[in-house]
């Protein structure tokens, strides 16, 4: 999920939402000079029709989001990358309820996510601390044994999901990361998704490194929730006398802008206080009106004191690392050392607006959120355009049979060796990252908001259309 802009409620003329979504998309698209014309109309005897000069007939379309994400929608139109393939594989829409459940963090279920480190080893890979299976105290790294009597195989893999999906409460036997069988059984509940999974210090080669896992930039009010959280992950740190920094981003999809400069600031070193942070690139009409309109599109790191001296930081990264994510380390590089440790990211230096389609006042089930790419970003040093990932300077596979902040985990270990000029002493994977990558694409998890999203949270001119 990686940036977002809001911008206001809009009431659309139009009496079909799939109409809505492509209007404001032919505004708001950043490769908006390649859409289609938007379908004509004419009143004939009364009635309106279309007319034969249409090009784009948003009503052909199941629904809303085939508009924007479907293969002859909009992304089809964004221009070619060197992959031979559209540079948007992002654009895309969600009902209101959906997208505001997602955003804020509210979940329902047990509260967790697996994967396997073999065909017949099944391990936590994270949890939200207050969801059912948090609360009881479950961690990173617990391997599966059992759901309802269920092994927990690759093998079973259809009928351990159906059993934790079909039941609202089940049996769990698990082994702890203390090698240990614990036999817990909970029932699914609504909870609210904590983002700052861990912080801590781990002191090695004479220095005091700072560690931070940060699995979303989402959250309740626009992300405050999330910013109160990196505050007092940050104190923590900063009472520590920290020396060097690993920020862990391996499963953060991204979320809203606001959030990612909000801990860009908390991290920023003195030398980048009051200075250029990043920029917004519009379409060209969106960059006239703005500019009329006298918007920034520039945004600057604060001019508060730096908590830290940093020279250098380690960041943490998977092709899961996407969107408001990529604009952190894209935003810091001019300042820092910047240093990926783990595999390539995802690759989306473009974000969107979230535009309300509001169709009904008081049934909220009509109501639709659309996000048409609408700008990418660019760092101090004119820096974007990573659409196939930021590359890893230091290749490590994904290693989730211990917790957050084990010195002894395959990436965390791999960063410290790097930062303490040492060698890695972490294991090797037990099997090649491209057969791990193969073996959990067929794991079904709970819905835990898994888009890759940049999302604004600054309001937006909503312009007039012509």
């Amino acid at each position: 999920m990686s940036c977002k802009k809001d911008s206001e409620a809009v009431t659309p003329d139009t009496v079909d939402v799939r109409d809505s979504a492509y209007y404001y998309s032919l505004v708001y698209y950043l490769w908006n000079e390649k859409l289609p014309d938007y379908a004509k109309w004419s009143a004939t005897n009364g009635d309106l029709i279309r007319s034969s000069e249409t090009t784009f007939k948003p009503q052909s379309f199941a629904n809303v989001d085939s508009i924007m994400s479907g293969s002859a929608g909009i992304r089809s139109y964004s221009d070619v990358g060197t992959s031979g393939k559209h540079l948007d594989r992002y654009s895309f829409a969600y009902t209101q309820t959906d997208w505001e459940n997602t955003s804020s963090g509210s979940n329902a279920g047990f509260g967790f996510r697996r994967g396997y480190l073999s065909s017949t080893d099944q391990r936590v890979v994270y949890v939200y601390k207050n969801s059912p299976i948090g609360l009881a105290g479950v961690q990173r790294g617990w391997q599966i044994l059992s759901v309802n009597g269920v092994e927990a195989t690759a093998a079973n893999e259809e009928a351990f999901y159906n059993s934790l999906n079909s039941n609202s409460t089940s049996t769990f036997v698990f082994k702890t990361n203390e090698g240990i069988q614990k036999t817990l059984t909970l029932t699914k509940a609504s909870y609210k998704a904590n983002f700052v999974q861990k912080d801590t210090v781990i002191s090695a080669g004479g220095l005091k490194i700072g560690y931070i896992a940060l699995s979303s930039f989402l959250g309740d009010n626009d992300g405050a929730d999330t910013e109160a959280e990196l505050d007092a992950a940050i104190t923590d740190l900063k009472s520590t006398g920290i020396t060097d920094l690993v920020i862990d981003l391996r499963y953060n999809g991204g979320g809203y802008t606001s959030v990612s400069e909000y801990f860009a600031n908390l991290v920023a070193p003195a030398s980048a206080k009051g200075k250029a942070m990043y920029s917004y690139k519009y379409n060209a009409l969106l960059t006239s009106e703005f500019k009329k309109a006298g918007y920034t599109t520039d945004i600057n790191f604060d001019t508060k004191s730096a908590n830290f001296n940093l020279t250098r930081i380690v960041f943490i990264t998977s092709e899961e690392t996407a969107s408001a994510s990529e604009l952190l380390i894209n935003n810091l590089k001019p300042y820092l050392n910047v240093t990926l440790v783990g595999s390539t990211t995802y690759g989306k230096p473009v974000g969107f607006p979230g535009i309300l389609i509001e169709m009904s006042k008081t049934d909220v089930t009509q109501n639709y959120y659309v996000f048409p790419i609408a700008f990418k970003t660019v760092n101090a040093n004119n820096e974007s355009d990573y659409f196939d990932g930021m590359t890893a300077n230091i290749s490590s596979t994904d290693d989730y049979s211990k917790d957050w902040g084990n010195p002894n985990e395959a990436c965390f270990n791999a960063a410290i060796s790097y930062l303490t000029g040492g060698s890695s002493t972490r294991q090797s994977a037990r099997i090649s990252s491209e057969k791990l990558k193969q073996l959990n694409l067929n794991t079904k998890n709970e819905k835990l908001g898994g888009i890759n999203e940049m999302i604004t949270t600054d309001k937006i001119p909503v312009l007039p259309f012509k």
